[in-house]
């Protein structure tokens, strides 16, 4: 996943068009692939490349699997 499409605004349209967006289905895939989260780029107004966000898919009581 490069950077242009993290950034692309167009996301909703693409959810619009086919149900979802590009993001969506690499997110999909690593959750096929047994990945709980993904770190990656804010892309909020008046962020810098150094500004992250961290995205979980699952969480509850317990921690969950760490694979490095």
């Amino acid at each position: 996943m490069d950077a242009a499409t993290l950034a692309d605004s167009t996301w909703r349209d693409q959810m619009k068009t086919t149900g979802k967006a590009r993001t969506q289905a690499f997110a999909r895939r690593l959750i096929a692939k047994g990945y709980q989260a993904l770190l990656v780029r804010s892309y909020a107004s008046g962020t810098e490349e150094t500004d992250l966000n961290l995205v979980l898919w699952q969480w509850g009581d317990a921690a969950p699997r760490v694979s490095y």
